[in-house]
């Protein structure tokens, strides 16, 4: 995953324990919390690999990661579309380029994925936060349109 040099990233002092209570928040609790999750699987997902577990294990643990991501994708898009918010499109676009990209990288390469791997993961979310979810949110916020509580 590239991270384009218009976005932003946000700095952590020591990424390799980059956690879900330094990622930005959008101040969307439903949001907030299901970034929390995701953040969650993927220390557990990092924790199996420096632990050497066994290559099937993994993949169930990546299979779990990647519906959860679907899930929470189709839910924002879900709430982008009833809002009529500007920018669905293109966030969408990113959310379809991340699952393509992230997750066909990963299992072709599932017997060299490392903590490293993991991280690139949580720094593509926490970035995506900061860039795309923050502005999003606050949209749906203001919006008419949108229920989210």
């Amino acid at each position: 995953m590239k991270i384009s040099s218009k976005q932003k990233e946000p700095q952590y002092k020591d990424r390799r324990k980059a956690n879900w209570k330094r990622l930005p928040l959008t101040k969307n609790e439903i949001f907030d919390e299901q970034h929390q999750y995701l953040v969650e699987i993927m220390v557990d997902l990092r924790h199996h690999i420096e632990n050497k577990r066994s290559p099937e294990f993994i993949q169930g643990v990546l299979t779990c990661m990647e519906k959860s991501f679907l899930r929470y994708f189709s839910m924002q898009e879900h709430l982008m579309e009833l809002a009529g918010y500007p920018g669905r499109e293109k966030h969408s676009d990113k959310h379809r380029e991340f699952v393509i990209n992230y997750f066909t990288e990963v299992r072709n390469n599932l017997p060299d994925l490392d903590a490293q791997g993991i991280e690139k993961l949580i720094r593509w979310l926490a970035t995506h936060i900061y860039n795309e979810d923050k502005t999003m949110s606050a949209y749906l916020e203001t919006s008419n349109g949108a229920e989210q509580r």
